[in-house]
């Protein structure tokens, strides 16, 4: 909540609303220096590349599958055909909005001296985040009895909460907590270039966006509401050889 707006107020109530470490320093609280509303906010979730063997039984006989996936999903979603890999929680996405730093003195300042007044009827930006579940990318190819080539790669991503409309197309949705979002490269040979990824933009190819896909509004017992999306890469693409941390930035 805002400071009062009148009356007095203590540097600890400041780091109450701002943050801020002990011992308590004026200089932690100069404008540009406290949090402000966010356009844009960075993650670096683990990913890893997984590849799959499993056997399907049909009245035709039995077929064996390999799929390839690459990138991180949360542990709850794992079936024989969707490995779970990265880490066993998803990765939070901070948004900022309402920031106020109007006080009854004006702006707080970026250098020189701040009076209290410049705190008074501040408030710190609210965060309205949410919960990135699931970005990875899978294609898959029959091994046997007759060896199959790869198909289309599907790219999915899964964040908190229900957004857009269900079983539609991505890109160009209402209500999206994002703009979209920007991976980096990643991958030694089959690269997953640097690609954009819609939320509330129209779609259009880039990268290794390729294609349209669709969303659904969906739930699990372990992690609740969520929005799955799916978009196409390149045909017979397999993304793979991912390590360490992929850098994916939100754009609001």
């Amino acid at each position: 909540m805002a400071l009062s707006s009148s009356g007095s107020i203590s540097l600890s109530q400041v780091q109450t609303e701002f943050g801020g470490t002990n011992p308590i320093s004026i200089s932690e609280y100069y404008s540009g220096s406290i949090a402000s509303n966010s356009t844009s906010t960075t993650i670096y979730p683990t990913v890893q590349t997984v590849t799959t063997n499993y056997n399907v039984s049909t009245k035709l006989g039995t077929y064996s599958y390999q799929q390839i996936s690459s990138g991180f999903n949360h542990t709850s979603f794992a079936t024989t055909e969707v490995p779970a890999f990265g880490s066993s929680s998803g990765v939070a996405v901070t948004k900022l909005a309402g920031r106020d730093i109007a006080g009854n003195a004006g702006n707080i300042p970026a250098s020189g001296a701040i009076q209290m007044n410049h705190f008074r009827g501040t408030a710190a930006p609210v965060n309205s985040g949410f919960t990135i579940w699931s970005f990875y990318t899978t294609n898959s190819r029959i091994t046997s009895p007759n060896a199959g080539s790869f198909g289309t790669p599907q790219i999915i991503i899964r964040v908190s909460g229900h957004y857009g409309q269900a079983f539609g197309f991505v890109g160009g949705q209402t209500g999206y907590p994002f703009t979209y979002i920007q991976n980096a490269q990643e991958g030694a040979s089959s690269a997953l270039l640097a690609s954009q990824w819609q939320g509330t933009n129209s779609w259009s190819a880039n990268g290794s966006n390729v294609s349209t896909g669709y969303q659904s509004h969906q739930s699990n017992a372990t992690v609740g509401n969520f929005t799955q999306m799916i978009f196409g890469g390149t045909l017979g693409t397999v993304y793979s050889n991912f390590s360490g941390s992929m850098a994916l930035t939100f754009y609001f």
